[in-house]
């Protein structure tokens, strides 16, 4: 078969969990098919058509990334990249369609891209669209609104009062000349003055939304919260389940290198932190919970690199820690395996909800148990007192309370190893994949 496989970035080891999972499932496809792959770049110098692999195909959108083309964006009234529609992208995308006909295209993610992309494929052949994270829902992907609060609401007016402050934090960490001009409130000013035209525009992004939904042969979502979160606003309907037009399969990962590995020795309990610097991974719970705990028999270690526009936000977690010597700043690493052989517990403190989760498969396959918020997905994956422990969502004190049980008790992380199961590999999910692929496709 020929299979069209279409991300937001470019496919990668290295960071950004759909990038990977695209990176690993068109290596395994590629073993028995063709495969192509559609991505945006912001860096027009890179080159045009880059090879993966033997039988993987590269085809490279280079967005235009200037501040003339964000200043369009800005007067349609979309202050964040809500990717309603993109007509270069569009033009080549349906070059690219009509050039190598696909037996089935599957969109992993849009961002950056247009959203009216599965329209074009379904034109040209059957069309699965991937549910990875909230980003359809909530262009922020995160649900936090502007109070740094869970949305429940997700109505027109909500989006139009959060996106503005979520605008202009990315602004002026991007633009660090105009900080100034924050003080004066003028920004803050004109950007409510756009209230009544981003409601428009949310409302549009919703039918557009619900079309995608509908056009799509399969949907397929990483996890039972990302479905549960369609339902609840509508665009999954109960009879799409039953007919089993919206599924779960949930990503299976590369293995390699994590399974059996031998962890380095130490005299203290280690838990780590994985993942990026940014408030709704929970780094601050996570910290200021370490704190309480206050023992001498356990460390902290952090692996990971700040979000460039909330390094405010990292700095002043690592002001408040660098000179507790049992906090450690490890910093980014190469090697995925790295964190793994230095920590005992894996802690993942999102303060919102999660798509999936990949640090803790990570974690899992390398027999560590998880410390994680009691909140979809990580919740699907971390049983309480079997494989980890789940403790409340933002919650420093309970967080902490959950630590102590494990420095108090060896026996208990023992006993935590023992129920971690097999983690779905990515050989396994890629073939749940060609199933699919065949059954839409009538091959």
């Amino acid at each position: 078969m020929k299979i069209l496989l279409v991300s937001h970035n470019r496919p990668s080891t290295r960071s950004g969990g759909v990038e990977i999972l695209v990176y690993n499932v068109a290596v395994c496809l590629a073993k028995r098919h063709e495969v192509h792959i559609f991505y945006r770049s912001r860096n027009r110098n890179e080159e045009k058509r880059v090879s993966l692999g033997e039988n993987i195909y590269c085809h490279e959108f280079a967005s235009a990334d200037t501040l003339f083309s964000k200043l369009k964006i800005i007067a349609k009234g979309e202050l964040l990249d809500l990717s309603m529609s993109e007509k270069s992208a569009e033009r080549e995308f349906k070059r690219l369609v009509e050039k190598i006909r696909p037996n089935v295209t599957h969109f992993f993610h849009l961002k950056g891209l247009s959203m009216a992309l599965p329209l074009i494929a379904k034109k040209y052949g059957p069309v699965i669209l991937n549910l990875c994270d909230y980003w359809l829902l909530c262009p922020t992907t995160h649900f936090l609104d502007c109070r740094g609060l869970i949305c429940h609401k997700w109505s027109d007016a909500d989006c139009a009062n959060c996106l503005p402050s979520a605008f202009l934090d990315i602004f002026y960490s991007n633009f660090k000349m105009f900080s100034w001009i924050r003080q004066t409130g003028i920004l803050e000013f004109c950007s409510r003055l756009y209230e009544k035209r981003i409601k428009g525009v949310v409302s549009r992004r919703k039918e557009l939304l619900a079309a995608l939904i509908r056009k799509s042969d399969i949907v397929i979502s990483i996890s039972q919260t990302i479905v549960n979160t369609f339902v609840e606003r509508s665009f999954i309907a109960d009879k799409d389940i039953e007919n089993q037009k919206v599924s779960v399969i949930t990503p299976g990962i590369d293995v390699g290198g994590l399974e059996g590995c031998t962890r380095n020795r130490s005299d203290k309990i280690r838990f780590g932190f994985v993942g990026s610097f940014c408030q709704r991974k929970g780094l601050h719970v996570l910290v200021d919970a370490f704190k309480i705990l206050n023992s001498d028999k356990a460390e902290l270690l952090i692996y990971g690199r700040p979000v460039p526009y909330e390094k405010k936000y990292f700095d002043g977690i690592y002001e408040s820690s660098r000179n507790n010597p049992s906090v450690k700043f490890m910093g980014s690493f190469v090697n995925r395996q790295e964190p793994y052989l230095n920590i005992d517990v894996l802690v993942v403190p999102s303060v919102t909800y999660e798509g999936f989760g990949l640090v803790v498969q990570e974690a899992f396959a390398a027999k560590i148990p998880v410390v994680a918020s009691d909140i979809g997905a990580l919740n699907e994956s971390v049983r309480h007192k079997c494989n980890g422990l789940l403790f409340k969502v933002a919650d420093r004190y309970d967080l902490s309370r959950a630590l102590l049980s494990l420095v108090d008790n060896p026996g208990l992380l023992s006993k935590l190893k023992e129920g971690i199961g097999k983690v779905y590999s990515i050989e396994e999910y890629s073939e749940s994949l060609e199933e699919l692929y065949r059954k839409v496709a009538g091959t």
